[in-house]
C-alpha cells in the first residue's frame, strides 16, 4: 500500500511538472473585452459638450462685434449672440466643478472674442483680455460658494454673480474696442445703438405726454408744443382757424430758430427728434474731447460704462428666466439631475 501511494504522488508530480514546462497558448487581452462594453462616463463628455457650446457662442459674439463695428450687421444680431454666450456662461456653474479646468477654458473664450480684433494695439487687447478673465472668474468663484454653502440649489441666487460680473466684462470689453471707431469717426457712439436707446424712452415720454410724440420730425414736435402751449391762451381761441393754424406754424418756426441758436447747431422741420439729439451730444462731447484730451477718455469710459450698466440690468433678469427655463428642460430630459446629501456644519461653542 504505502509503494502504490509513493507512485500515485509521482505520477501527479509528473504531470504538474509537465504542464508548467509546456508554453501558455497566446492570449490577446484586447480581443477578450467586449467593443460595446467600453463606455465614456456622463461625468466626462457633458461638461465637455457644455465646454465646446461655451466657446463657440464666445467666437460667435467676437465674429458678430466685429461685424457689428464695420456696420456689417445689426443690433439685434448682437445682442442675440451675447444672450446665447451669457446663457451658456451661466449654466457652466452647474456644469464644470472643476475651477482650474473652467479658468482654462475663459482663456480660450478670451483669446476667440478677441482674435477677430488682431489688427488693434495690443494694450487694448490685453486690457480687454485682463478685465473680462478678472470678472468672469471673479463671478465664476462667488456662485460656486453660493451653491456650497446653500442646502437647496437656487437657480437665481446660484448665477446672480457669475451674470452680473459677466455684464460687467462684456460692457468694458465692448467699450474698450470700440475705442479705436471712436478715435476715426470722432463719435461717443454709433447712431444704430442710440436710436435704439431713444426709442425704448419715447414710450415712456408717451405715458406722460401722449400728445407729444418724440419718434416724428422736429418741426412736428415744434408744432404740438406750440399747440399745447396756445391752447391755454384766451386769446388764442378767438382766433379763426387760419388764423391759429398760421400762429402755431410761426411760433413752431421760432421755437426751431431759438433752440438752434441756444444748441449751436442747424435744426431743419424734416430732421428726426433723435438725429436732432445726437448731433447736439456727439458735438457736445467732441468738444469735451478736444479740451479735456486725454483724461476725457478715461471719463467716458466711465460715463458709457454706468449707461450700459444700467441697461445691462434688464438683460441680466431676462437671461437669468431663459437660463432658467433651459435649466428646467435639461433636467425634464434627464440630461442631469439633482440628488441630495448629507453635510456637517461646523460650528463655534463655548
Amino acid at each position: 500500500m504505502w509503494k502504490t501511494g509513493a507512485l500515485l504522488v509521482r505520477g501527479k508530480r509528473s504531470i504538474i511538472k509537465k504542464k508548467m514546462e509546456s508554453p501558455l497558448p497566446p492570449q490577446n487581452l484586447i480581443k477578450q473585452v467586449r467593443p460595446d462594453s467600453v463606455s465614456l462616463s456622463p461625468r466626462f463628455y457633458k461638461p465637455l459638450i457644455f465646454d465646446a457650446l461655451t466657446i463657440i457662442s464666445a467666437l460667435a459674439f467676437g465674429y458678430l462685434y466685429r461685424q457689428y463695428l464695420d456696420g456689417l450687421t445689426g443690433f439685434s444680431i448682437l445682442m442675440a449672440g451675447l444672450g446665447i454666450f451669457a446663457i451658456f456662461s451661466a449654466l457652466q456653474v452647474f456644469f464644470t466643478k472643476n475651477l482650474s479646468r473652467r479658468f482654462f477654458v475663459l482663456l480660450l473664450e478670451a483669446a476667440l472674442v478677441l482674435s477677430f480684433f488682431y489688427g488693434y494695439e495690443l494694450r487694448l487687447l490685453i486690457a480687454s483680455a485682463i478685465i473680462f478673465l478678472f470678472f468672469s472668474f471673479w463671478g465664476e468663484i462667488s456662485s460656486r460658494r453660493e451653491l456650497e454653502n446653500g442646502l437647496e440649489i437656487k437657480f437665481f441666487r446660484a448665477v446672480k454673480p457669475v451674470l452680473a460680473k459677466f455684464t460687467t466684462a462684456l460692457i468694458l470689453v465692448m467699450v474698450i474696442l470700440y475705442l479705436p471707431q471712436w478715435s476715426e469717426k470722432g463719435v461717443f457712439l454709433s447712431k444704430d445703438v442710440f436710436q435704439k436707446i431713444f426709442g425704448l424712452s419715447s414710450g415712456f415720454i408717451r405715458n406722460f405726454y401722449p400728445e407729444i410724440d418724440i419718434n416724428s420730425g422736429f418741426g412736428k414736435l415744434a408744432e404740438n408744443l406750440a399747440r399745447s402751449q396756445a391752447e391755454g391762451n384766451p386769446a388764442f381761441k378767438e382766433l379763426p382757424l387760419d388764423k391759429k393754424e398760421l400762429a402755431i406754424k410761426q411760433a413752431a418756426e421760432s421755437f426751431m430758430e431759438n433752440l438752434s441758436k441756444q444748441l449751436g447747431t442747424e435744426i431743419r422741420s424734416g430732421d428726426s427728434i433723435s438725429e436732432v439729439f445726437y448731433n447736439y451730444i456727439n458735438s457736445v462731447v467732441n468738444g469735451w474731447r478736444e479740451r479735456f484730451k486725454d483724461a476725457f477718455l478715461a471719463i467716458w469710459i466711465f460715463i458709457v460704462f454706468l449707461v450700459l450698466r444700467s441697461f445691462g440690468v434688464v438683460f441680466y433678469w431676462l437671461i437669468s428666466l431663459v437660463s432658467f427655463i433651459f435649466f428646467q428642460i435639461l433636467l425634464s430630459f434627464n440630461f442631469m439631475h439633482i440628488m441630495g446629501e448629507s453635510r456637517t456644519h461646523e460650528v463655534i461653542e463655548f
